[in-house]
């Protein structure tokens, strides 16, 4: 993907990471965007399901522990789902961009085999997220969130490249030498903008229907859904944006052309 000749991957500028997110978003959009809102949605459900337990089984609800424990399960929960997501759409993302063609079913199977450093990937991310919301406040899961989903690099090391966790957060760090502020700084701003437009369609939606999120099983239901399906874009096109950085730094690193990346793709998803 070289600004020069429209071929990726290949080296790009800051300003071609949201010309090349686009692209793939489009592409492979209508094959994982049903993922992802299933994903979330099963994911808040189950975040609801544990503060139901909480107020049955420890009786604190409104009590300071009540809204410290609920504020860690929606973190944690969060950023392994959204780990998880990304780690599933980062093999159709490279599949898409080395001239081929894939499904969700394929990044489900890469991930399913890396799983546990996968997870660990996660609970890497999590921790220092919680302190960052937990210090600066909700805007930050907003916008920092879904930037740093995997974190990218990190989680396509494990999952396109079948390493373990230790060994592709060497990769990652490897990749990204020089190129840290570069790379998440695109980021960054590449949320920004869908971000935004989420917290806008929530609150339009809020005054246009009062009822929802009302008290009640229908409204919390509700409530759920409509967050899950104005999520789930959000995290999908910021998901293809930490792709299109895993392959500019490949680019940059070893000269990745498309061709490295369709050979890659046919090796066997194995461990």
């Amino acid at each position: 993907m070289s600004d020069r000749s429209g071929e990726f991957p290949a080296p790009i500028r800051i300003d071609g990471y949201f010309a090349w997110t686009w692209r793939l978003f489009r592409a492979c959009g209508a094959r994982l965007a049903p993922v992802f809102a299933g994903g979330l949605l099963a994911t808040l459900l189950l975040y609801y399901a544990v503060i139901v337990l909480l107020v049955d089984v420890v009786d604190v609800r409104r009590t300071l522990e009540f809204r410290a424990l609920a504020f860690a399960a929606e973190i944690m929960l969060l950023t392994v789902a959204g780990t998880l997501l990304a780690a599933v759409a980062a093999p159709v993302f490279l599949t898409e961009l080395s001239g081929r063609r894939t499904g969700g079913d394929t990044g489900a199977r890469r991930t399913r085999a890396m799983l546990g450093h996968v997870v660990v990937a996660a609970l890497y991310l999590a921790m220092p997220l919680l302190v960052l919301v937990l210090f600066l406040g909700r805007i930050m899961q907003v916008l920092v969130l879904p930037a740093l989903l995997g974190p990218p690099v990190l989680v396509h090391a494990i999952v396109w490249e079948r390493l373990e966790f230790r060994n592709a957060a060497t990769r990652a760090r490897n990749l990204l030498a020089g190129q840290w502020g570069r790379v998440f700084s695109a980021l960054l701003v590449l949320a920004v903008g869908p971000a935004l437009v989420q917290i806008l369609v929530l609150i339009a939606l809020g005054e246009l229907l009062p009822d929802l999120g009302a008290e009640g099983a229908v409204g919390s239901l509700s409530a759920t859904i409509i967050v899950a399906l104005a999520t789930a874009p959000v995290w999908l096109f910021t998901s293809a944006a930490g792709t299109v950085a895993y392959a500019d730094l490949r680019a940059r690193v070893e000269e990745l052309d498309a061709e490295g990346l369709s050979a890659e793709a046919e090796l066997p998803v194995t461990p």
